[in-house]
């Protein structure tokens, strides 16, 4: 699946989602927003079309929903502060999650153990890593600086006592 269908679906589920919590029919929101009728609504909810961003503006502000939250972003989440991630970054996340050769062909560029970071996973997840607003994406990341720390303090001892021999 693309990038470009992922939104799509993100986007489809949404509108149905809070068309439905808002309490109004597919022909309300087509009238609401002035198009053609409940099927442009129903090809929108169902994924085989979208809106226009014209449109989708209109659907937020019928909806009071915000646009962040059409694709898939919670208020205030998404993002860690300060950065940012770029359309191709998102590509190669996706690329990553989606494929399990791709993953270790990744961690062993970037010298990612897998197996350590599974194995140092359980006690960090005794500490507040681990929580329901966390996901496991994160989680792992967490737990491979944490590893990265740890090997760097070794590193720093080990330099430190050698000097001191």
């Amino acid at each position: 699946m693309s990038f470009k269908d992922n939104v799509r679906e993100q986007i489809a589920a949404n509108i149905a989602k809070a068309r439905k919590s808002k309490g109004l029919s597919q022909q309300d929101l087509a009238s609401a927003v002035d198009v053609a009728g409940a099927s442009t609504v129903s090809s929108w909810e169902r994924g085989y079309n979208a809106p226009d961003i014209e449109t989708l503006v209109k659907i937020c502000e019928v909806l009071e929903v915000p646009i962040k939250k059409m694709f898939g972003q919670e208020e205030g989440g998404g993002e860690a502060p300060g950065i940012t991630i770029s359309y191709r970054e998102q590509q190669l996340i996706l690329a990553y999650r989606r494929s399990p050769s791709m993953q270790s062909a990744v961690d062993r560029i970037l010298g990612i153990d897998a197996e350590v970071i599974e194995a140092i996973a359980p006690p960090v997840a005794k500490e507040r890593w681990w929580g329901d607003d966390m996901t496991r994406e994160e989680f792992m990341v967490a737990s491979a600086k944490r590893w990265d720390d740890r090997k760097n303090a070794l590193a720093s001892f080990s330099t430190s006592a050698k000097a001191g021999t």
